[in-house]
């Protein structure tokens, strides 16, 4: 017998597509769940479970958990009844930590040994990773104590290329810790919505402009619309920056978008470093994101040419302008650190008057630049493109919103265009 953990990743989807796809293929069957209220034998009442568990998710960064058992095939007395291998998979997560988790036995019989994948997720309802220290170690150890009562000898007996195939199948997902992003040849365009929504809501932010930044990075427009309360539209971005694949609401998706991202906004408005040691984590992902800006910002030729400079430092920009085009805002998303901040937070320098000062509506630098013609071939579309895309988002999800009452797409923390004035400082004699 041979029972083996399998290399965890970023979001369930990818796990429990990978099982269903084989069920719909007629090569395997769902054996029993456990923790999964009302199973009725449909695959979304799987994935509404882990996804509950999902959303709660603070800072795990490899979420799923399964375990594939390999009974010998050459040994007629490990072959399990249902019953058994639901047992045994039961007492095997107890022991390892995961008792009150959800649970899902499949058996696979798509290759020529009939074997058994254990689903499982790495986090509770409180958002914690469940510990998983010496996993492999105290796998053994239970391995030990359970064999006799399940007649299995322990052992690896089956060929080790066939043992660890299944481990090989990431469904489409990025490998280890490259960065997630949509792509719309891919397909399950909702499913791929639904990881890149979850990766996002595992970044530090606290407006949506910064969730949008952060969403966007990873090719998915996120806008928020307002009718009976605040909903969230979500479309793909093709490579050549224009929308790809249908826009799919809140309600398609089966989700409370908006709720998800306002508790999470509201969480990291409530974080404070308490230690030194986070203070200077926070101050040093500030540093990073303010240097990389000012260098950047100095030599840029034009928006689009700034944002690309950014990208390449894996920095994603907004910019947020008001009615008449002038720059009120500036919002940065930086991958390594998973943070955003508005350019106000940055410090060092860094504020959106420097942002109008280069802005070509104002006449600065970028206008120089285009008037000069050295601007980069294609680039004046690239500087129009997320408004273009953003904006057609808006109007669609406009029209959505029409037929129940609701008043339209914006961004929820948007910024009157009637600007504060700013009081004179007083003088005392």
């Amino acid at each position: 017998m041979v029972i083996k953990i399998q290399s965890s990743h970023r979001s369930m989807s990818g796990t429990l597509a990978y099982n269903q796809d084989k069920v719909d293929a007629g090569v395997a069957r769902v054996v029993g769940t456990v923790n999964i209220p009302g199973y009725d034998g449909v695959a979304r009442t799987v994935s509404r479970v882990f996804e509950s568990y999902e959303w709660r998710n603070i800072k795990t960064e490899n979420v799923s958990f399964q375990m594939s058992i390999n009974p010998n095939p050459n040994r007629p007395g490990e072959k399990l009844t249902d019953g058994e291998v639901m047992s045994l998979s039961r007492k095997l997560l107890d022991g390892l930590g995961y008792g009150g988790q959800p649970l899902v036995v499949y058996q696979h019989r798509d290759i020529e040994r009939t074997h058994y994948h254990v689903v499982s997720i790495r986090t509770n309802l409180e958002g914690k990773k469940i510990r998983d220290s010496f996993e492999e170690r105290n796998l053994q150890r239970l391995m030990s104590r359970y064999s006799k009562e399940y007649h299995y000898s322990i052992g690896n007996q089956v060929p080790a290329r066939e043992a660890v195939r299944e481990d090989r199948v990431t469904s489409g997902r990025p490998p280890g810790n490259a960065p997630l992003r949509f792509d719309p040849e891919a397909g399950d365009v909702r499913r791929q919505y639904m990881d890149v929504f979850n990766e996002a809501l595992r970044w530090r932010f606290t407006t949506f402009t910064q969730f949008q930044t952060i969403t966007r990075s990873m090719g998915v427009e996120a806008c928020a619309v307002e009718g009976d309360g605040w909903t969230i539209v979500l479309q793909g971005i093709g490579a050549d920056g224009r929308g790809a694949r249908a826009m799919i609401s809140e309600k398609e998706m089966g989700a409370g978008l908006y709720a998800l991202f306002e508790s999470r906004a509201a969480e990291c408005r409530g974080l404070r470093p308490k230690t030194a040691a986070e203070r200077e984590e926070t101050r040093k992902a500030k540093w990073r994101i303010a240097r990389s800006v000012s260098r950047c910002l100095e030599r840029s030729r034009s928006e689009a040419h700034l944002a690309r400079m950014l990208e390449r430092d894996g920095i994603a920009m907004t910019l947020s302008r008001g009615a008449d085009g002038s720059i009120f805002g500036a919002t940065f998303a930086d991958r390594r650190t998973r943070t955003a901040y508005k350019a106000s937070e940055l410090g060092n320098g860094v504020s959106v008057s420097l942002f109008r000062e280069a802005d070509g509506l104002t006449g600065g630098r970028w206008a120089a630049d285009d008037a000069s013609g050295r601007e980069e071939d294609g680039e004046k579309k690239d500087r129009g493109h997320d408004e273009s895309v953003a904006g057609r988002i808006l109007e669609a999800a406009l029209e959505m919103s029409e037929g129940t009452g609701g008043s339209g797409a914006r961004d929820p923390q948007a910024q009157p265009d009637k600007r504060r004035k700013r009081r004179k400082p007083r003088y005392t004699s």
